[in-house]
């Protein structure tokens, strides 16, 4: 027959864990950690512990190239740039909105050629408002008002016309096949 001092003895080691188990389980931070906002309808999660001094750090930006001149060579001049991309070789293209055209430049930013124009054409333009350069260094041309993708190839010879419903954003794929985006709005001008 056990002893009560054994009986005692078990029931504290089976016990135990479980007390244990319970206070890690219960027990809660004292305050919160971070705090949930709906902000314009977006989910917004704000970390209430991160000491902002400490967790960012001021970034430093060293200029490597500058293209563009406010005054002197015209290829070198841009109305309104609206997006910058490079092919593989490093050259550098520059999609300017207002002039409807695509500048390129060697990887030292020296000029190379210009090509696309404004118009309803193959290879022309009414509103460009953003491109990609795939791996294989073909250039698409989104516009958005015109709703089409214009194609050229990396020295700027046109090679195709892709009509579209709608143009928000694009990607191309690796095998070149095309990702369309589309943005709705409401009544009232809300993006949906």
């Amino acid at each position: 027959m056990l002893g009560e001092d054994t009986v005692n003895k078990k029931l504290i080691i089976c016990v135990l864990p479980f007390i244990v188990c319970l206070q890690l389980c219960t027990k809660r931070p004292e305050e919160p950690t971070h705090l949930v906002e709906f902000i314009k309808g977006v989910k917004v999660v704000k970390n209430l512990k991160t000491e902002l001094d400490k967790a960012f750090k001021d970034l430093e930006f060293i200029e490597d190239l500058s293209i563009g001149v406010e005054e002197g060579d015209e290829n070198f001049m841009f109305s309104y740039p609206v997006d910058v991309d490079s092919d593989s070789n490093g050259h550098i293209y520059v999609l300017d909105y207002q002039e409807c055209l695509m500048t390129k430049y060697d990887s030292k930013g020296m000029f190379m050629t210009k090509f696309g124009r404004k118009g309803q054409g193959p290879g022309e333009f009414s509103n460009p408002s953003s491109m990609m350069i795939t791996p294989q260094d073909e250039i698409y041309v989104g516009d958005y008002i015109s709703r089409k993708i214009e194609v050229f190839g990396s020295e700027g010879a046109y090679q195709e016309t892709m009509k579209v419903e709608f143009l928000y954003d694009f990607a191309v794929t690796r095998k070149k096949d095309l990702i369309v985006g589309y943005q709705f709005y409401d009544e009232e001008g809300m993006r949906s």
